[in-house]
């Protein structure tokens, strides 16, 4: 899962500070292939706008880990970080910034919010990173965002958000605010 940050209102190059940042989450598994088009005309689609003529895409590269690549026009002056697109395709990574030839600047972030989900269980134990008690099938759990480690989160068990101390192998923040620790805002 990725998300695309572009400001509310319009391009960035036509927003004030007044104009708010909203967020796309873009999705995909293993199983099933994501496209988002940066176009703005749509949500997921086929990477073709008016008249046929491609519009850039961001697309799921399966494997693990998890890939996204930019796919542009090389004709289109599409920029990552400021440098041209050249051969029409791009890796992206954590807090790249996109920006299309009509002014049009987006964000691309790679941030996981912690969450809690039930345990799905796994071969062989598992121990919460905290208590270092078991965790077992079905058990309330967060996954740290910032690294693979598990931790309880039930009544009479908050690892994750024991004094909001978070994950002592990444540093993860222990909230679950629903908040992200980056945003374009931010830079």
């Amino acid at each position: 899962m990725v998300w695309l940050w572009r400001k509310d209102g319009g391009n960035a190059g036509e927003c004030a500070v007044e104009c708010a940042w909203g967020v796309t989450k873009v999705a995909a598994t293993n199983d099933s292939g994501a496209v988002m088009r940066l176009d703005g005309r749509g949500g997921e689609g086929e990477g073709r706008g008016d008249g046929g003529a491609a519009a850039p895409v961001i697309a799921y590269v399966r494997g693990e880990p998890e890939r996204w690549a930019l796919i542009a026009p090389a004709a289109d002056g599409v920029r990552v970080n400021g440098v041209l697109v050249r051969g029409g395709i791009r890796m992206l990574r954590h807090r790249d910034e996109i920006a299309t030839k009509d002014g049009g600047t987006v964000f691309f972030s790679t941030e996981r919010i912690a969450e809690v989900e039930a345990f799905g269980g796994a071969e062989g134990t598992i121990h919460c990173v905290r208590c270092k008690l078991e965790i077992e099938r079905g058990q309330a759990v967060v996954r740290c965002p910032g690294c693979p480690s598990l931790f309880h989160e039930f009544d009479g068990r908050r690892c994750w958000t024991y004094r909001e101390a978070g994950c002592p192998f990444c540093k993860y923040p222990g909230t679950l605010d629903g908040q992200f620790l980056w945003t374009p805002a931010n830079i």
